[in-house]
Formats: structure tokens, sequence, C-alpha cells
């Protein structure tokens, strides 16, 4: 009777203490937040100029020419690759900046600028995927048709 008493005693000891390491190896800052969002905030081409979008899922003026810049907006997970595209060709990040919104070190929103520069256009699609860098490589598929 006396040995099950002390292996009791002694059990119940190590669960108190897995309990605890456990609680401290879960809670993680660091831990990555999903990609929630991407959007257009801006288009601007040789033909109209620029237009804020800020999202919306419909242009008011016709754009054209030999070149269009837009303005990305991403919120969530920064760390992806991304692929920009105007009518099947990469569009070229021109500029970027990054900001950490709530400061917590970890940065959680981008705005960056992408140009497509090549032959005449009246209209076209433009293509955006963003894939996380980090498990499990969610991936935010976003087309925007420009006419």
């Amino acid at each position: 009777m006396k040995k099950i008493f002390s292996i009791m005693i002694l059990g119940v000891f190590l669960v108190v203490n897995t309990i605890t390491v456990s609680a401290a190896e879960v809670m993680s800052p660091t831990k990555p937040i999903t990609s929630t969002q991407l959007y257009i905030y801006e288009i601007t081409s040789e033909k109209a100029g620029q237009e804020i979008i800020n999202g919306n899922n419909g242009i008011n003026v016709d754009h054209g020419g030999t070149w269009l810049q837009i303005t990305l907006v991403e919120t969530g997970t920064i760390n992806k690759t991304l692929q920009v595209n105007f009518n099947g060709s990469n569009m070229i990040m021109i500029d970027s900046a990054e900001m950490d919104i709530n400061g917590d070190g970890i940065i959680d929103k981008r705005i960056s600028i992408w140009r497509y520069e090549g032959g005449e256009f009246e209209n076209g699609a433009i293509t955006i995927t963003a894939t996380a860098s980090a498990y499990p490589w969610n991936t935010i598929s976003y087309r925007y048709m420009v006419f």
C-alpha cells in the first residue's frame, strides 16, 4: 500500500509539471497569422491617369496605353511570394513599404507599387497570386479586369 501511494503522488506531480511546460510552449507570440486581405487600392494608366479604387469591384474610367501601374495592399502574413501579371506579362514591383500596425514586432501590412510597360492595350486582366511562406502555405488569388 505504501508503494502505490508514493507512485500516485509522483504521478500527480509529473502531470502538473507537464501541463505547465506545455502551456509555455503553446503560447508563442511570434506565431504567424494567415493572409487576410489583398486588394488593389489604385490604378494609374497612360490614357486615364490615376483612379482610386480602394478594393471596389469596378472602375469608372477608360484605362489604356503602353503602361499600367497599380498600388497593392496586403494585410496579414506578409512573408510570401507574390506574382502580379497584366495580360500574362509579369509586372515589376517598383516600390514597397511595410508596416507593423499593432507594435508587436511582426510586419502585418505591406503597400507595394507594381508597373507594366509593354505593347499598347485597351483592356486586360490583372492577376495576383500571393502564397504564404509558412505552413499551411495558404494562397490568395485575385483577378481584376481593366477596360
